[in-house]
């Protein structure tokens, strides 16, 4: 097995922006379906709601990937994802996981599916903006050659010709 890819992932300021328009949006829209509806018990109901979606965005900002602290990606050949986040103390923790069939990869954002070693499935979000340039153009090629050589092995397994009739 051999490397394909090695990248500092930094957060990105894309995605907090995005994150932070949605919250703010959802805020308003909550807030004004309170202030629009003029019964106690609505007025209670939307702000129990407000709470709730604070509290999940909260949850998902924090159980993010990357969105808190930067991280070291590398991508070998089969497919399989090694995640080292370096602590405040200098301290590294590892995290070994394998890319699941479901990639996207567009020229802004790579979405991959990695699932760990204990069965836990992860999304990863790298957008252009967290990694330098070349570094994103190295993971968008290793991606898509591990996605191609996953579907070539998934296609390997039926029994349809290369195309000689």
């Amino acid at each position: 097995m051999r490397v394909l890819a090695s990248v500092l992932v930094k957060p990105s300021i894309q995605i907090m922006w995005i994150v932070r328009f949605m919250l703010v949006m959802s805020f308003g829209s909550v807030f004004y379906l309170a202030l629009v509806s003029n019964q106690e018990q609505m007025i209670y109901l939307f702000f129990a709601l407000l709470v709730a979606i604070f509290v999940l965005f909260l949850r998902s900002l924090h159980q993010g990937v990357g969105v808190a602290r930067p991280y070291h990606l590398e991508i070998d050949d089969c497919g399989n994802v090694l995640i080292r986040s370096i602590d405040v103390n200098c301290t590294s923790q590892f995290m070994a996981a394998r890319m699941k069939k479901f990639v996207i990869v567009w020229r802004q954002l790579i979405v991959l599916c990695i699932e760990s070693e204990s069965g836990v499935r992860k999304f990863l979000l790298i957008s252009r903006d967290s990694v330098v340039d070349d570094g994103f153009r190295r993971l968008t090629v290793a991606v898509n050659y591990c996605a191609h050589r996953n579907l070539n092995s998934v296609d390997g397994l039926n029994n349809l010709s290369d195309g000689n009739f």
